[in-house]
């Protein structure tokens, strides 16, 4: 009778999407490898049986082990780059009754892992009860938002819940999507500033990987006021807010 072939697992799976850029590749099998020449697959001899190449067909290095009873391959490119196909081949191998494989060849295509960033941030035309906020991504992303008198920063749980300190609500909350590198504008109304009362926007961006960045704050000017503060992003914890009088 036919000897069956070895069951070889791979992971990160055939046509796998968002794998982690820093994890290491494995193969196993459920019988100890061995070259198509009889020897025992090990250390000394495993990484010529492996090719890695990106979607240019460029060859990724890499190191690769083998564990003692010879049936998981472990693969360390080290760091891989975003968003970018990759095909891993293992060439023939044997177990232990000799029979072959062929080539096993799977790709995979690694995650976005890099948070968006705003290019222009600034709140326009304060109409007494009303505002509008620009904002310019450098990628793709939903932009949240609460608007409060206070100025501290939230952070960015709060944001989304529409909250300014974990319990109090915020005096306008919500959130609109941005595309890469186009100015977006969000009206936002039901304010009241002709008291000449101070506003704050506290905001954060999320691409559709779900990588976002630090809340920042900005100063809202206020009613009347020709001032408007320069398109930079305030961090959590600094304040370069512009005072308007």
């Amino acid at each position: 009778f036919l000897l069956a072939q070895p069951t070889l697992t791979f992971r990160p799976t055939n046509g796998a999407t968002n794998v982690s850029t820093t994890n290491n590749l494995t193969i196993t099998s459920d019988e100890r490898l061995r070259t198509t020449a009889g020897t025992n697959v090990d250390n000394t001899n495993v990484e010529p049986l492996i090719t890695l190449v990106d979607e240019s067909m460029t060859n990724v290095p890499f190191t690769a082990t083998i564990n003692g009873p010879g049936t998981v391959i472990t693969i360390d490119p080290g760091a891989l780059a975003e968003l970018t196909t990759y095909t891993l081949t293992l060439q023939r191998v044997e177990g232990n009754g000799g029979q072959e494989t062929g080539p096993t060849v799977i790709t995979f295509t690694t995650e976005d892992a890099t948070d968006p960033a705003f290019t222009a941030s600034r709140a326009i035309s304060n109409t007494g009860s009303a505002f509008t906020f620009l904002a310019n991504v450098n990628e793709d992303a939903t932009i949240y938002y609460v608007v409060d008198q206070a100025s501290a920063t939230p952070n960015e749980a709060d944001i989304r819940a529409g909250r300014i300190n974990g319990t109090t609500a915020a005096e306008a909350d919500g959130s609109f999507s941005a595309m890469a590198g186009v100015d977006a504008l969000e009206a936002i109304s039901g304010l009241d500033f002709t008291p000449a009362v101070k506003f704050y926007i506290h905001y954060f961006a999320e691409d559709a990987s779900g990588n976002d960045n630090l809340p920042a704050t900005r100063g809202i000017p206020l009613l009347n006021s020709s001032a408007v503060p320069l398109a930079s992003v305030t961090p959590a914890g600094i304040d370069l807010r512009v005072n308007v009088d």
